[in-house]
């Protein structure tokens, strides 16, 4: 080979190791740390290059600084990092609502119920609706349960719809305007299943008992469209904050799925989603039984699953059995007699 075509192949082959090299230039390289990959042979690196939100390559700090360039680089000093979490059965819909709604799950009595509610009442508009979720009675004082009623919502919030639903979902808790615009009283029936619970004058309580909860569920106003992708924006956000990646969310209706495209058509989609579609939506189960599965939609959304919710909640005495429970409760039993 001539000099010329040495000179030729030489600029050849520098003009292809920098192309290469621009392709895979990472967007910021983590360097120190102890990088868990769970990787078999290699569970714990040093260092890792990210292109596009991805992990482009694991090894040493030398190796990864002599293979890569970055204008970002991120010295972790020691810091450990953990493969991203998988929430194995969420409901991304729901966590984004309930972002509006007050946590309760830590309350530990009636005063701290009432603080919390104050707290909301100072960022939400006269005669809206407060909700909360998740007080519990296994851990609120027997004697700050018994005198639980609508009065001591009425003190702290008497121009609200308040409601305040427990941790098992089987009791609202609910303030004298909230009574009043849902039309309960002392002449009100309680459904079948449930108990609208009453005091020695027949006036009720504030106190709803099982299916009389829906009595509340019903008539919660829902959130418009374009306010619930906000709302799903905010949540999305929230979820990743605690570095989980992924969602298998087997909650997912036709509006659901909607948002969850338009977010990620718009790039507002930061994590990825393993939907299992709801049993209760036949139409929406009919159009994807003909269409097929939906896989890694815009690298963020996979469709494959269906759940079929026959027996509803088991909770407490419910079980499969032949013969009814001798104690009270009596809940339904069921005995499978094959499972196909």
């Amino acid at each position: 080979m001539d000099l010329k075509n040495v000179c030729k192949y030489l600029l050849c082959l520098l003009c292809i190791t920098v192309f290469y090299s621009c392709s895979e230039k990472p967007d910021v390289i983590y360097t120190n740390g102890k990088i868990y990959t769970l990787n078999s042979g290699n569970i714990v690196a040093e260092a890792m290059a990210i292109k596009d939100g991805k992990i482009l390559d694991v090894g040493t700090s030398a190796d990864i600084n002599d293979d890569y360039s970055s204008e970002e680089v991120v010295d972790l000093k020691g810091a450990v990092v953990l493969p991203g979490f998988i929430d194995s059965e969420g409901s991304i819909i729901e966590f984004s609502k309930n972002l509006n709604f007050i946590n309760l799950s830590y309350a530990k009595n009636i005063d701290e119920i009432k603080n919390l509610i104050l707290q909301k009442v100072k960022n939400t508009n006269e005669g809206e609706w407060i909700g909360g979720y998740g007080w519990n009675e296994l851990i609120i004082p027997q004697e700050d349960l018994e005198i639980m009623s609508k009065e001591i919502l009425d003190e702290v919030a008497p121009n609200y719809n308040v409601y305040l639903v427990n941790a098992s979902l089987n009791t609202v808790w609910v303030n004298s305007r909230l009574l009043r615009y849902l039309k309960i009283d002392k002449d009100t029936p309680s459904p079948e299943n449930g108990e609208i619970e009453k005091d020695g004058k027949g006036e009720p309580t504030g106190l709803l008992y099982d299916d009389a909860v829906n009595l509340v569920k019903d008539n919660v106003p829902g959130l418009l469209k374009n306010e619930m992708l906000v709302q799903v924006e905010k949540g999305l956000k929230e979820i990743s904050k605690y570095g989980i990646t992924q969602v298998h969310d087997r909650t997912v209706g036709m509006e659901g799925l909607e948002i969850f495209k338009e977010l990620i058509d718009s790039k507002k989609f930061p994590i990825k989603v393993y939907a299992v579609l709801s049993g209760e939506d036949s139409s929406l189960i009919e159009t994807y039984l003909s269409k097929g599965v939906l896989i890694n939609y815009g690298d963020r959304l996979t469709i494959r699953a269906i759940t079929l919710d026959y027996d509803g909640q088991f909770e407490l005495q419910d079980a499969a059995m032949n013969d009814e429970f001798k104690s009270e409760p009596k809940k339904r039993s069921l005995m499978l007699q094959k499972m196909i």
